[in-house]
């Protein structure tokens, strides 16, 4: 979600996620292509590859957790 350009962040420090990449070469279609970066990820993001679904205003998200996610963002924010 930080990935989404805005002219009102200048200044803003993005989120780094630490760790290495999933394989865009061969990737396993049964785990999410952040799982082991994203620090909000679960043991079902390693076995289930989320759907891509409606969530907030327009946006679309392929994540278990988008909630979650938003919800940190906010805080961290603040």
């Amino acid at each position: 979600m930080t990935a989404i350009p805005s002219l009102d962040q200048r200044g803003v420090k993005w989120l780094r996620l630490s760790g290495e990449p999933r394989s865009p070469i061969d990737p396993d279609p049964n785990t999410c292509r952040f799982y082991g970066r994203c620090p909000k990820g679960q043991n079902n993001c390693a076995a289930i590859m989320p759907e891509l679904r409606a969530f907030d205003a327009g946006r679309s998200v392929a994540c278990h957790y988008p909630e979650v996610v938003v919800r940190a963002e906010t805080a961290t924010a603040a």
